[in-house]
């Protein structure tokens, strides 16, 4: 009696065992199957197709840029006059567009 319970509860077992074991696997099928992405259509034409050379559109003037350079010493390193010199030299050559300090 006890025999043929025990093995019906096997059986039962075992069937609940392969239903979730289909029920998973068509669950993860349908993951790795799912949408297929369609990404944004890109157009690769030039927007202006004929020579270049010749247009009318004027190129930006530059900026004006101001250099800044920092004199320092390090902590073994007395004040160094040919660095102060070198300095004073380029204050010199490059004017307004350099700020030392």
């Amino acid at each position: 009696m006890f025999f043929s319970q025990y093995t019906r509860y096997l059986k039962h077992s075992m069937n609940n065992i392969r239903i979730s074991i289909a029920i998973i696997a068509l669950f993860s099928a349908f993951l790795f199957v799912g949408c297929k992405e369609i990404g944004p259509e890109i157009n690769f034409k030039p927007k202006y197709e004929g020579d270049t050379s010749y247009l009318t559109s004027s190129v930006p003037v530059a900026q004006e840029k101001v250099v800044y350079l920092e004199e320092f010493t390090g902590v073994q390193c007395v004040n160094c006059s040919q660095g102060h010199q070198l300095v004073a030299d380029l204050l010199v050559l490059h004017g307004e567009r350099l700020a030392a300090v």
